[in-house]
């Protein structure tokens, strides 16, 4: 097994644990990774020490039965532990997952990085379908309390992620947003008067992207819309609370984090994955 000490050394920064767990917590980590399954077995095959087998399984066991890290301590340990310098660039999107025969309905939140969003926080919905405005707000408001919204370069969304309270409230806290809407959404023109917001791009060639100089009134706020029609003749319409000269460019970091998860390979390394996605 490769050398923890780097890790061992990063944990306990954040995370109130005494040496021995701290090198255990490591350990666990790195095997975890190295197996890319949950599986408690495969995990203590290759796990460090001298003991067998056996005897790994059931120190894992017992560390996983007695041990408990409190939700936030965790989100932040994974924040301090990303190689990446603040502020950070949020994802907010939904996943089902099927755990046995228990349906998930997941709200997550991430951090983008490379490609990939990083989860950072996470609640389960109690329901099928969208999650509300409380929330996204209690999630977001989870991160903020831990790093501060100093911390939030803009939080990145899809359509399912809209409405007029929870851009308010988004825009009250001070909370940068790239957010798409759905390109039939009702917006000021510039005579002022209300159109479906692809109207405002349906003059642009087919790729060229244009972002309104001024904001628009949508919903009763005045937001920043930039948009671009893609060669299938559908619409990306994206706002924000300020003007963002680059707001589509910030936007498709979120669409590439789609993307690859929507690809197989994902699947290979994620320590889920013996839980079914739907």
């Amino acid at each position: 097994m490769a050398d923890t000490s780097l890790l061992e050394d990063a944990l306990r920064e954040t995370v109130p644990l005494n040496k021995a767990r701290g090198n255990f917590l490591a350990k666990f980590l790195v095997a975890l990774l190295q197996v890319k399954t949950v599986n408690l077995s495969e995990i203590a095959n290759v796990f460090a020490g001298r003991a067998h087998s056996a005897s790994h399984y059931k120190r894992i066991q017992r560390f996983l039965r007695f041990f408990e890290l409190p939700y936030g301590v965790i989100a932040l340990a994974l924040v301090r532990l990303l190689p990446l310098s603040a502020p950070y660039v949020l994802t907010m999107d939904r996943t089902n997952w099927q755990l046995g025969q228990t349906p998930l309905n997941l709200l997550v939140l991430g951090i983008a990085y490379r490609g990939v969003a990083v989860p950072i926080l996470w609640t389960v919905l109690e329901k099928k379908g969208n999650s509300n405005t409380q929330e996204r707000k209690a999630l977001v408001s989870e991160f903020v309390a831990l790093c501060g919204a100093h911390k939030v370069a803009y939080l990145a969304g899809d359509r399912e992620f809209i409405g007029k309270e929870w851009f308010r409230w988004l825009k009250t806290n001070r909370i940068d947003f790239r957010i798409r809407v759905r390109e039939n959404t009702q917006v000021t023109n510039g005579r002022g008067q209300l159109v479906p917001a692809w109207k405002l791009f349906r003059s642009q060639r087919t790729g060229t992207p244009l972002v309104m100089a001024s904001a628009r009134r949508c919903w009763g706020l005045d937001l920043y819309f930039s948009g671009v029609r893609l060669a299938s003749g559908e619409y990306v319409v994206v706002v924000a609370p300020q003007a963002a000269p680059c707001a589509l460019a910030d936007y498709a970091r979120r669409w590439e984090i789609e993307v690859c998860q929507s690809q197989p390979i994902k699947m290979t390394w994620c320590p889920l994955r013996s839980l079914r996605r739907t």
